[in-house]
């Protein structure tokens, strides 16, 4: 006899907790998401009043360009890891989805 047979309860609660933790890890990433997306809706206001103070103080245009290019890469690194984090998302979902509808039926399975 194996020991699925004898301690089925044991099982189901192994599959239970695996689908538990991927749903924590699902809230995870949508954190994460959360704070990039913060991230950068605080800087965009911050980086267009530092290009408009930059361009009163007559600066030149060297340094304007190269607060420019600095601005850009930030907000394309925070949207890349924005990107990065809704793939995540859908990732975990997708898996917790079909995992649950496994595990759904491997009970029902079991209870008949």
């Amino acid at each position: 006899m194996r020991q699925g047979e004898l301690f089925p309860m044991l099982i189901e609660q192994e599959f239970i907790d695996e689908y538990i933790s991927a749903q924590e890890t699902l809230r995870q990433w949508k954190k994460i998401e959360k704070k990039f997306l913060a991230h950068r809706n605080k800087i965009m206001p911050e980086v267009v009043d530092a290009i408009n103070s930059n361009r009163k103080r007559k600066f030149n245009e060297i340094e304007i360009q190269g607060h420019l290019r600095d601005a850009k890469e930030l907000i394309e690194d925070t949207d890349n890891e924005i990107s990065n984090s809704r793939y995540k998302i859908n990732l975990w979902q997708d898996f917790i989805t079909a995992y649950g509808d496994c595990l759904a039926g491997f009970i029902n399975e079991r209870n008949n």
